[in-house]
């Protein structure tokens, strides 16, 4: 329907159909990849960021620091740290890849493994917005008319 509360109708007299695939997907494709490249920045100064061992230290002489409490802020600032920005790149990198994809209106089921991967919450705060967006995405990518255009 246009604004007059009429259908839209071609010149021939016939209803067209609504708006395509990629255009009801620009939106939340264009907002998942900004927050999968902001989420990409992050990993990747994570991944360059040398280790800070006087923060190590620091935590140790905070008063009731239990071991494994100590233990798992060692492992998320150590070399864990690394594998887990080297995983947040590759998702990152994923869910762009997907969501340019998706503004194609091209590869359906990568786009919607985009849609999901964006929803995950890993090392990002961005993966607070991710979800809405992510569902966003996923509602119009589970239209019958929106996966019928995919190529």
């Amino acid at each position: 329907m246009n604004p007059s509360g009429q259908p839209f109708t071609s010149n021939d007299g016939g209803q067209q159909q609504g708006p395509s695939a990629a255009e009801q997907l620009n939106i939340p494709a264009i907002i998942l990849i900004l927050l999968a490249a902001c989420g990409l920045l992050f990993a990747l100064i994570g991944l360059v960021r040398p280790s800070d061992p006087e923060a190590m230290e620091k935590m140790r002489q905070i008063p009731n620091m239990t071991p494994e409490l100590l233990g798992l802020f060692k492992m998320f600032m150590g070399p864990g740290a690394k594998l887990i920005n080297l995983f947040n790149i590759a998702v990152d990198a994923f869910v762009i890849f997907g969501s340019l994809q998706m503004r194609q209106a091209k590869n359906w089921p990568i786009a919607v493994a985009a849609a999901v991967g964006a929803m995950l919450p890993f090392g990002s705060c961005c993966c607070c917005i991710g979800i809405g967006i992510g569902i966003w995405a996923l509602v119009i990518l589970m239209k019958p008319e929106v996966k019928a255009q995919f190529t």
